[in-house]
């Protein structure tokens, strides 16, 4: 007999957002919030911070941050999320052009890197916040239910008497 063999195929996508105009400390937190979350549930949360109704939880930049109801130190940062809703969007376009099913893929790959910080010039001179996104999402295999065998209650009780019988 010859064993069947049946080989995973992961099914990733990528989309990247290069030198957003956007706080590299903010996307860190917004990315680490929507990694490991399925892409519709990421973008319903997006959606919900840049109308100020859901926060992002920050985990490392919490110094003299106010506490949100029910998650703790957190914000709204809505030019992150606005920009992030941006490549979110092209990634389930590039999921869909690859003939994904988008209902399932979920985010396994959330990173903000810092880019190049270009320099305005004039009196008062500074820096521009510039910032990298890079999204990677995987299609997850439909959940199966697994049937398992009920146990008898004749069987169960039999061995409660051999158990007393015993003693």
């Amino acid at each position: 007999m010859a064993k069947e063999t049946t080989k995973k195929t992961v099914q990733l996508v990528k989309a990247s957002g290069r030198s957003l105009p956007i706080s590299t400390k903010f996307a860190l937190e917004v990315c680490g919030f929507i990694r490991y979350k399925n892409l519709q549930e990421a973008k319903r949360l997006l959606e919900g911070t840049v109308a100020i109704k859901i926060p992002i939880p920050f985990k490392k930049a919490v110094h003299d941050l106010g506490h949100k109801k029910g998650i703790g130190p957190g914000r709204f940062p809505r030019n992150a999320a606005r920009e992030i809703l941006v490549v979110l969007k092209s990634l389930e376009a590039n999921a869909q052009n690859l003939g994904l099913d988008t209902s399932r893929l979920k985010i396994t790959h959330a990173v903000a890197s810092f880019a190049s910080r270009p320099t305005h010039g004039g009196r008062h001179r500074g820096l521009f916040k510039r910032t990298h996104i890079f999204l990677e999402a995987e299609e997850s295999a439909p959940k199966i239910k697994k049937e398992y065998k009920k146990k008898s209650p004749h069987k169960e009780q039999g061995k409660k008497k051999e158990k007393t019988e015993a003693k």
